[in-house]
């Protein structure tokens, strides 16, 4: 798989199998390369139901950045997600249709209708495409913005926030933030 806002190398990657939105010590987990790329050992660990999980630390690098780290790139750590299955790609994109069908209990299908309606993206667009390989400018320019606001939702987290409440956290405050928008 890859992950992308740009391709990001250094995120922690893990196969999330108790469901709390954070990588623990006992899961799958890698890390992506400069490309963004990342590969799974799974084992016999299914994937139904299960989500992937990017943790990327301020020490990460973006390649919309030049080669610098998040942090020298005066941005901040921040976690996105994706259903393991059919995902091959985790992106700010991936991560708003997850928490959409965790925190409204709506189908796949219907969270990415609307996250693609409310981001103002064409109703075809495959939120599980390599956008920066397929020249896909507009998606990517969209991501962009929404990775500096899944960065500033999760930066605003109370101290201590548990990994099981922080995904849906930023969810509501990205909804609010986006209702508040128009």
């Amino acid at each position: 798989g890859t992950v992308l806002d740009g391709y990001i190398e250094g995120a922690k990657v893990c196969l999330d199998l108790n469901g709390n939105g954070a990588c623990g010590t006992a899961e799958p987990s890698t890390t992506s390369d400069a490309r963004g790329k990342f590969s799974l050992d799974i084992g016999n660990a299914g994937t139904t139901g299960i989500n992937l999980i990017a943790e990327v630390p301020d020490a990460a690098k973006d390649t919309d950045d030049g080669g610098l780290t998040l942090a020298a790139a005066g941005k901040s750590a921040y976690t996105m997600g994706a259903p393991a299955a059919p995902s091959v790609v985790i992106t700010p994109l991936t991560t708003l249709i997850l928490g959409k069908v965790v925190t409204e209990s709506v189908s796949s299908e219907v969270a990415r209708q609307r996250v693609l309606a409310e981001q103002g993206l064409p109703a075809d667009t495959n939120p599980n495409d390599d956008y920066i390989a397929k020249g896909h400018n507009l998606v990517h320019g969209v991501v962009k913005q929404m990775a500096n606001q899944l960065q500033q939702a999760q930066g605003d987290l109370p101290a201590g926030t548990l990994p099981e409440a922080r995904l849906a956290a930023v969810f509501a405050k990205l909804k609010t933030a986006q209702a508040d928008a128009g």
